[in-house]
Formats: structure tokens, C-alpha cells, sequence
């Protein structure tokens, strides 16, 4: 070959090899960094997530800090229906990690007002992401802030998995399924049976907490109608009453101070909510709990142990736990409705009952109850007290266990609501129209037993 030729053809590999290559890369780059560039992604992007998951988004810019990551900045979400918002993050980084992806959620915050909205919304694209054959998938938020409520809490390191039903990430039984041809046959058997999970893991801010507490939700598809299972632990360490309380606002009523502990689990129904759970309640407000809801005075610190508690449609069928306070006062009418032939039975001293003085104070309230098909029986165990003392003062026993060893379950609603002159059966028909009819206010009550007497002023 000649000189000339030679010379020619390395000076075209050198410009078709390296100057246009890097012309190319360099032009590409800058055109990435064009607004219309950038506008053009950030509206695919918003795009995508508008059809993936259902609700309106807005962001404001999308930029890629490594490779085959994506960064979101100012996520907003927004019901369609409401307009309100959803939930919000100030960036949000989608990437690949094996065989799935991973998003980070970076100073995350969700309204308490939305989160029954948000869970309405959110459930059907966690069951198309997780279950047998989907791929991993997992959602990490360093922070999520839950505000516009009475109080606002912050939940740290909240780790969101996609798992089957034995426990092991999607991805993990493929790649199981994979391996040999004996797991191909077995799981391309049941691969219709899988019922997908979604496990959730959260700490809260301010408390500290060597495991998560746990949430998981698990889709049963083994009847006619789907139904969600779930699955509630909160781990050795308790957690207060009124972040629970978001969830199940009847728990606020038991005091600010209260910490709660234990697991419990249950499905929506038909004809309503079935589940079991085992809990502990400790620093219970009792005059939060009682004295605000009846017309009677209980006052005190309590800890109260639920070792067995399951509902079937709503309604408790069994339970069985303890009940001790170290200190407090009791009004006169709560232990004269105790000892009532048609509530509890109690044995109350006559001096008591005799006597006009309208508060007691007591130094312990202990009491074990169980709850089954035979009834209610109740169960005094204080301490220094006689035999089967349910509430003690300092030297007497002021309500003692009755004689009749099962109650019915009504007697507890005949002690703590007042009597009045409207009176129904309490069964299962007059509970059906009871709840579909208005009830009157409360008649003939004493509704202020629960007030301290006004002293009556005289000039003489």
C-alpha cells in the first residue's frame, strides 16, 4: 500500500474512531442539558407514573446522579377524585439491584386525614407487584413524616418488601423455581394458589428500637371474593397509643401516656372484621377511658394484659387477661351499679353502699377476666386484701367477686351505661335495628354522678 493511502486511511480511523465518537458523546450530553431536553423527560417521566399508579403526580426535574439511576425531585401526589394531596417526597431514586429494583424516598410525608384514601389506592398496585413470579421489589423511606393530625410522629428506616406467602421474596422463589426441574413442575402448579405479601418494617422517631415493628398484608385468593389479611407486630418495644391511634382512633381514648405492645392480626368480612390478637396496655388512663365515656368517676393509672382476645364479625367471642391499677378513686354510684343483682354482683361492703360520700379513694384495683361461650367471669386478686378482693382502700375491701362464678357478657353494659326508662332486649335482631334506627338521648340517667359536688353558698 502506498504512503499516501496509508496515511489516509489512519487519519479517517482516527476521525471515525475517536473525534466523531466523542463529537457524538459530547453533542449528546449538551443535549441533554437543553430545557427542551429536560422537559421533554421530566413529562414522560410524570407520564409513566400518572398510568403506573393511578393518581395524579407532579415533579420538578429528573436527573441521573450514576448510572442506571434515576433521581425525581418534589414528588407530589394527588387523589384524581378530591384533588387533595396523597403523599409527597423531595426526591425520589429509582434504580436496578439484581433481578428487580429498588426505590429511596427521601423525606417522605403522608397526611393522616389521606391514609385510609392512600391505602384505598395503594392496594391494588401492591397486588400487581408482589407475589410468585414478580420481580424483587423493594421501597426504602429514610423518613416519613405523618402530619395534620393532633400530633405529628415520624417513622425511620420504613423498608417495604414484595414476598409470597412462605415468607420469601418473589424474586427468590423464580430464581428457586429456576434451578431444577422438579421446582418448575411444583411451582408452575401453584403458581395460580401463591397468595402475594407485603411486608413493611418501620421505626419510630424518639423511641429506641432494636427490632421494627412490622405491618404485613398478604392477599388471600383462595375463595370467591379476594380478601387482605393483616398482620400487625410491634416488636419488643412498645409503641404510644396515639400513633396507633391514627389507625384505630378508639386507642386515642385511653391516654396520652399509654404504650401498647404486642401483635394482632385480622380480615375484613362481609359481614365485618375477624381477628385475634394478644396486647398489652400499659399507663392506661382510666378516667380518660371511663370517666369520660360513663356516667361514672374511675380514676387511676392502669396495666392491662390481653392474653387471648378474638372477633368474629366485629364482635368479641372470647378474651382473657388482667386488669391491675396501684392507685386512684372509684365514685359511689360505679360500686352500687357493681353490686346490682342485674350487673356484676359484686359484694360491696353495706358501709359503702350507705353511705352518702360520692368518691372512694383506693390503693389497688386487680382483676382477671375471661370471656367465652359460658360468659363473663371476673376474678379479684389484690394484694393484702381477703380472698377475691376486685378493688381494696387502704383497709377495707371495697368490691369483692360475687357468688355467681358466670355473668352474662350485658352485665358489663348494665353496670357502666345508665339505666333509663327505654328499655330493649339485648340480642342479635334488636342490635340489627338498633343500628339502622335513631336512639334517643340518654333518659333518667344520673349523667353527673362523675362531677365533684358544688359546695352551696349561704349568707347568714
Amino acid at each position: 500500500m502506498h504512503e499516501t493511502t496509508r496515511r489516509f486511511c489512519c487519519r479517517a480511523g482516527f476521525l471515525l474512531g475517536c473525534v466523531l465518537p466523542t463529537l457524538l458523546v459530547a453533542a449528546w450530553v449538551g443535549y441533554q442539558r437543553t430545557s427542551w431536553f429536560q422537559e421533554r423527560e421530566r413529562e414522560a417521566w410524570r407520564a409513566a407514573l400518572v398510568r403506573y399508579l393511578g393518581v395524579d403526580v407532579s415533579l420538578e426535574a429528573v436527573t441521573h446522579p450514576e448510572p442506571q439511576v434515576t433521581r425525581l425531585e418534589k414528588v407530589v401526589l394527588t387523589d384524581p377524585e378530591t384533588g387533595r394531596r396523597l403523599a409527597a417526597a423531595n426526591r425520589v431514586e429509582l434504580g436496578r439491584e439484581d433481578d428487580g429494583w429498588v426505590a429511596f424516598l427521601g423525606d417522605a410525608e403522608v397526611p393522616y386525614a389521606q391514609l385510609s384514601r392512600f391505602e384505598e389506592i395503594a392496594q391494588p398496585l401492591l397486588w400487581r407487584r408482589a407475589g410468585y413470579g414478580a420481580p424483587v421489589w423493594q421501597v426504602v423511606v429514610g423518613s416519613l413524616q405523618l402530619t395534620g393530625g393532633p400530633a405529628a410522629h415520624t417513622l425511620l428506616d420504613v423498608r417495604m418488601f414484595g414476598e409470597t406467602a412462605s415468607g420469601e421474596t418473589a424474586g427468590g422463589a423464580a430464581r428457586e423455581a429456576a434451578g431444577s426441574s422438579t421446582h418448575k413442575a411444583t411451582h408452575k402448579a401453584t403458581d395460580e394458589d401463591a397468595s402475594p405479601r407485603v411486608r413493611i418494617d418501620f421505626r419510630l422517631a424518639g423511641l429506641e428500637m432494636r427490632e421494627p415493628a412490622r405491618l404485613v398484608l398478604t392477599r388471600r385468593r383462595d375463595g370467591d371474593r379476594p380478601a387482605t389479611d393483616w398482620e400487625f407486630e410491634t416488636g419488643p418495644r412498645a409503641l404510644p397509643a396515639a400513633v396507633l391511634s391514627t389507625v384505630f382512633p378508639p386507642l386515642g381514648e385511653l391516654g396520652d401516656e399509654c404504650q401498647i405492645s404486642g401483635r394482632c392480626a385480622f380480615r375484613r368480612r362481609e359481614g365485618g372484621w375477624d381477628g385475634e390478637a394478644q396486647a398489652r396496655f400499659a399507663q392506661v388512663d382510666l378516667d380518660r377511658a371511663i370517666t369520660r365515656r360513663f356516667p361514672h368517676k374511675l380514676s387511676g393509672i392502669a396495666d392491662v394484659a390481653v392474653s387471648r382476645l378474638r372477633w368474629r364479625g366485629g364482635r368479641v367471642v372470647e378474651a382473657a387477661g388482667a386488669i391491675e391499677s396501684g392507685g386512684g378513686v372509684v365514685s359511689h354510684s360505679l360500686l352500687a351499679a357493681a353490686a346490682s343483682d342485674a350487673t356484676l354482683q359484686w359484694s360491696v361492703p353495706a358501709t359503702v353502699l350507705d353511705s352518702s360520700q360520692p368518691y372512694w379513694k383506693y390503693r389497688q384495683l386487680s382483676l382477671a377476666f375471661e370471656l367465652s361461650a359460658q360468659g363473663l367471669q371476673l376474678t379479684g386478686h389484690c394484694q393484702g386484701a381477703e380472698p377475691g378482693t376486685i378493688i381494696a382502700s387502704a383497709d377495707a375491701a371495697l368490691a369483692r367477686e360475687g357468688s355467681q362464678p358466670w355473668l352474662s357478657a350485658v352485665a358489663v353494659v348494665r353496670w357502666l351505661a345508665p339505666q333509663n326508662e327505654i328499655q330493649v332486649p339485648a340480642s342479635l335482631a334488636t342490635e340489627g335495628l338498633l343500628r339502622t334506627l335513631p336512639l334517643p338521648p340518654t333518659v333518667g340517667g344520673e349523667t353527673a354522678v362523675a362531677s365533684p359536688p358544688r359546695p352551696r353558698l349561704r349568707l347568714k
